[in-house]
């Protein structure tokens, strides 16, 4: 019975480590499709959950075990995790990032109003008001590409970022589902030590009995208070486990550890072994598979950003502007008879740096 149980552990706990490793929903295509020659032989399309903080799909993983408490134990993790908050904060901070990159290829607008008096000092009454409005709109062309490889690397980095997240969800449920069921597990092995100890300590009545009656020699006494002592040392050993493997579960749940969590659950029959499918399959369902190659997209884009800054900088812009400024009145203040269009071209080349492009 105990025996059998234990397999059970062992079952559920390796499911669980798989769980962790798997997603759900295929993403996006990789953000840097254009460094495709650099990624033969990698796959296309991946099957990480997008990244929305829902914990139901990294919950319903463990539903396979029909275990109420222990679902309920996941999700507890998932919503006090720190490292799992920081993940988070770290996707919103390459989402804003992307936001900033990609904001250079939109025009950008500005206006401005002001107004300035002035007088004489020595006759303060005298004085002039001007007022200003002046409106501009500017358009940088992205020849050179630098623009669009940044808005590559930021978005390779995103998507990086995200897989990471679902990769740490997926590490907490299981350190979780591991540490639930090695408390059970703790549970059964201090019950099977406790009537081992029991069967001992018959056992050695029995021997004091014989010995007593001077059926036997002492050192078959001897050997029977030894196996008492081992016994009791066993027991001793399982309560030390079980209050460390109660508070590990208390520390990934994010409480304080106190040895006081009433586990009432029982190690559940081992699930139908999922099927093994093909190697590259199981590449595409792990989060740190895809983190890895979107860092490695990042990187070629940032690469080519690098490759770049050596060579003449070629620019093209277009600008739209106009500058209005009235004494002391604004009927005409924002007459836009004055507005000026004008397209330019650059050619810059840094001849001295102080090695900062080698």
């Amino acid at each position: 019975m105990i025996k059998n149980n234990m397999t059970r552990g062992v079952s559920a706990g390796a499911l669980a480590v798989f769980a962790s490793a798997c997603g759900h929903l295929p993403i996006a295509e990789p953000a840097f499709d254009a460094m495709s020659e650099k990624r033969a032989g990698m796959p296309t399309d991946w099957t990480v959950a997008p990244m929305t903080g829902d914990p139901a799909a990294v919950i319903a993983d463990y539903g396979v075990f029909n275990d109420a408490q222990l679902t309920s134990f996941v999700q507890e993790a998932l919503e006090n995790n720190r490292s799992l908050r920081a993940a988070i904060e770290s996707v919103r901070q390459s989402e804003l990032a992307l936001q900033s990159t990609r904001s250079g290829l939109f025009p950008q607008i500005g206006a401005s109003v002001g107004a300035r008096t002035s007088a004489p000092t020595d006759d303060l009454g005298n004085n002039a008001d001007t007022y200003s409005f002046a409106l501009t709109g500017r358009y940088d062309v992205d020849i050179m590409g630098d623009l669009n490889a940044s808005i590559q690397a930021s978005a390779a980095g995103l998507r990086s970022t995200e897989a990471v997240y679902e990769q740490t969800r997926r590490q907490i449920a299981a350190q979780v589902a591991r540490a639930y069921f090695a408390v059970i597990e703790g549970q059964l092995q201090l019950e099977l030590d406790r009537q081992s100890i029991d069967r001992q300590r018959q056992t050695f009545r029995i021997t004091q009995t014989r010995f007593d009656a001077g059926s036997i020699a002492r050192d078959e006494l001897v050997l029977g208070e030894s196996n008492l002592a081992q016994a009791e040392d066993s027991v001793i050993a399982s309560e030390a486990s079980l209050r460390a493997g109660v508070r590990a579960l208390e520390i990934a749940l994010g409480r304080f550890p106190q040895n006081k969590l009433n586990i009432t659950g029982i190690l559940p029959e081992p699930p139908a072994t999922p099927p093994l499918g093909l190697p590259e399959l199981t590449v595409r369902s792990r989060p740190d598979v895809v983190a890895a190659e979107l860092n490695m997209i990042q990187t070629f884009a940032n690469t080519r950003i690098a490759s770049l800054a050596p060579w003449p900088q070629i620019g093209a812009d277009i600008t739209l502007g106009l500058q209005n400024q009235t004494l002391n009145s604004t009927s005409d203040l924002f007459d836009f008879d004055g507005l000026a269009l004008s397209i330019g071209a650059s050619l810059a080349q840094v001849i001295f740096d102080g090695g900062a492009v080698d």
